[in-house]
């Protein structure tokens, strides 16, 4: 088998240069993600939080098909980006829209929810409290 200027002699091959493109734009969703879990938590509530963490393991999950992982993406880039119908922001309705996305992605690829991506899930959550209480943030 032939090899291009992108890939090395050993068994870690690196991506062609529109894959790393791709992989440096994932890698940032997945950031943009993480740090809106961080930092809008505890006032989206554990609700929308648990809802968007199954979608994104679902999303994670190989055998989650193509069409459901692309509603699953729709709905998490919604969630991400930082212009929504209501800003989040704005008390108890800022995150309303992002919730409704949420719960219309689950219903959407409700086949693909798996139980061990609503456990992985709860864990992150559970972790992410036990955090926020070891560093003096208090319980939310």
């Amino acid at each position: 088998m032939s090899r291009t200027k992108h890939q090395s002699a050993d068994d870690g091959d690196i991506p062609p240069t529109q894959s790393l493109a791709r992989h440096a734009r994932d890698r940032r969703s997945k950031n943009r993600f993480w740090q809106k879990v961080k930092r809008h938590g505890v006032r989206a509530g554990r609700a929308l939080l648990l809802n968007a963490l199954t979608l994104y393991c679902a999303a994670l999950d190989k055998e989650t098909s193509r069409r459901a992982r692309w509603t699953i993406y729709l709905a998490l880039g919604y969630f991400i980006w930082p212009i929504d119908l209501l800003p989040d922001f704005l008390p108890g309705l800022g995150y309303t829209d992002d919730m409704g996305v949420l719960a219309w992605a689950m219903t959407q690829v409700a086949l693909h929810i798996k139980p061990e991506h609503r456990n992985k899930a709860k864990q992150w959550i559970e972790r992410w409290r036990r955090n926020r209480r070891d560093q003096g943030a208090g319980d939310d």
